[in-house]
C-alpha cells in the first residue's frame, strides 16, 4: 500500500498567525518493508520557522499469523530559522534578541514493537543525537536542545462478544533526567 497525505493549519481571521503545512508518502513492499517520507513546514508565526525532513525504515518479522516484531529506523533532518529583527524590546539593543540564526540539525529515532493476537508492547526513542540548536550567537548565547525522549507502549484487546472489542491503551513517555533544566541552556 502506498500513500500521499497533505494537511493545512492555519489560525482564520488572525493575520500573521501560525500556519503547519505537512505533506507525506508512505510505501510498504510485499516484503514486510516499509518506508516513509514526511516534510513539515511550521511556521510558528513571529521570530521562529521550522522545516523538517524525516526518512523512516520499517521492518516486520512474521513469526506467524498471530505474532510479529516490528522495527524502524528514522533520520531528521530540520532546519530551524530564527529572525529578532521585527521584536520590540522594553531594553533597546537587548544582546539577546540582535541576531538571528539558520541551523541545520540531524537527528534519528529508533522503535522496536511486539504484538501478538491481543497483545501489543512497543518501545521508542526521539531525538537520539541530542541535538542543539543555537538561537542567539552573540555574546549573549541562548541555546535549545533536543532532550531524548522515550516512549512505552502497551495495548490489550479483549473480545467482549462477537461485535464487540475493548482495547485499553497505556503511554508512557520518558525524558531525560535533565530535560527541562537542558532544554533552554
Amino acid at each position: 500500500w502506498s500513500g500521499i497525505h497533505i494537511s493545512d493549519i492555519k489560525w482564520a481571521g488572525f493575520e500573521n498567525s501560525p500556519t503547519k503545512i505537512t505533506a507525506g508518502f508512505e510505501f510498504s513492499t510485499n516484503y514486510n518493508d516499509g518506508f516513509s517520507i514526511l516534510f513539515t513546514q511550521n511556521n510558528q508565526g513571529g521570530s521562529f520557522k521550522e522545516d523538517q525532513l524525516n526518512f523512516n525504515y520499517s521492518k516486520q518479522i512474521v513469526f506467524n499469523k498471530k505474532k510479529k516484531l516490528s522495527l524502524g529506523l528514522g533520520i531528521l533532518a530540520s532546519q530551524k530559522t530564527s529572525d529578532f529583527s521585527n521584536v520590540n524590546t522594553a531594553i533597546p539593543n537587548d544582546n539577546i534578541f540582535s541576531t538571528g540564526s539558520n541551523e541545520i540539525i540531524l537527528d534519528g529515532s529508533f522503535g522496536i514493537n511486539y504484538s501478538s493476537k491481543n497483545f501489543e508492547i512497543g518501545i521508542s526513542s526521539l531525538y537520539l543525537n541530542n541535538s542543539n540548536l543555537e538561537i542567539s550567537k552573540n555574546q549573549l548565547r541562548k541555546s535549545f536542545r533536543n532532550g531524548r525522549q522515550y516512549y512505552l507502549i502497551s495495548s490489550y484487546s479483549f473480545q467482549i462478544n462477537e461485535k464487540v472489542s475493548l482495547t485499553p491503551n497505556v503511554l508512557f513517555n520518558f525524558l531525560t533526567r535533565d530535560f527541562f533544566l537542558r532544554s533552554f541552556a
